[in-house]
């Protein structure tokens, strides 16, 4: 991007002051040297990657009697109360909340659900694919059972 376009795109903001200070903001951080990327708070895939896995991670800790919606829910309900150091999922935790240092934050019960569901899917699909292939007859599709 020429710094003609930049100037033109800053100019462009000034009648919303928050995109205004933000573009502004994001600036001063990518010429104080951060990646422009994490200047301005936009998200890589690689981050929403880390992030969503320490989600993933810190569900995995949590009763296996608990529905998706009440992990999302204790999740949720966690990441906005002051960080604590008591075990493993305070550590997974801990994760979430660096990732989402520089990426959106996912702390809505929902926003999470639809993340571990997403991910459980993925693993369901996984476990099919574990599955021996059906015994056939001749070159139909003939099922035989074993």
């Amino acid at each position: 991007m020429s710094v003609a376009k930049l100037r033109q795109l800053f100019e462009a903001t000034a009648g919303d002051p928050d995109l205004h200070q933000w573009l502004k903001d994001g600036l001063r951080r990518w010429r104080e040297g951060e990646e422009l990327e994490n200047a301005l708070g936009l998200e890589s895939s690689a981050i929403a990657n880390e992030r969503n896995a320490a989600l993933v991670r810190a569900a995995s800790l949590l009763p296996a009697n608990l529905t998706a919606y009440q992990k999302a829910e204790h999740l949720a309900r966690r990441l906005r109360l002051p960080p604590r150091d008591n075990g493993l999922l305070d550590d997974a935790l801990k994760a979430v909340r660096k990732s989402a240092k520089y990426s959106r934050s996912l702390v809505s019960a929902r926003r999470i659900y639809d993340l571990l569901s997403a991910e459980q899917n993925k693993t369901a699909g996984n476990l099919l694919d574990l599955l021996p292939p059906p015994l056939v007859t001749d070159k139909s599709t003939e099922m035989v059972s074993p």
